[in-house]
């Protein structure tokens, strides 16, 4: 497959440091957003219920792409890297 012969030339050590690259970009706005969140709770006089309800949907929503990023950064690491250290 064509995909396969452009990859070749890219190292280990590169495919791994961009599923970290991404894993801290994707944290940095994770962190924008409960921080933006939070603030606009405080200010607003919304109600308990409905502030609980939005805060923890929003702590799932940015918590499964962190989630997902750090077990591709582990995969890569382990099966990449792992292998030749093991």
């Amino acid at each position: 497959m064509w995909l396969d012969e452009a990859l070749k030339p890219v190292s280990n050590s590169s495919l791994c440091t961009w599923f970290y690259v991404m894993f801290m970009i994707n944290l940095i706005f994770a962190s924008i957003m409960v921080i933006r969140l939070v603030y606009m709770l405080v200010k607003s006089k919304v109600g308990l219920v409905l502030g609980s309800v939005t805060f923890l949907l929003t702590v799932v929503s940015v918590a499964v792409p962190l989630v997902n990023g750090a077990f591709f950064y582990a995969l890569c690491d382990r099966s990449l890297n792992g292998a030749n250290s093991s």
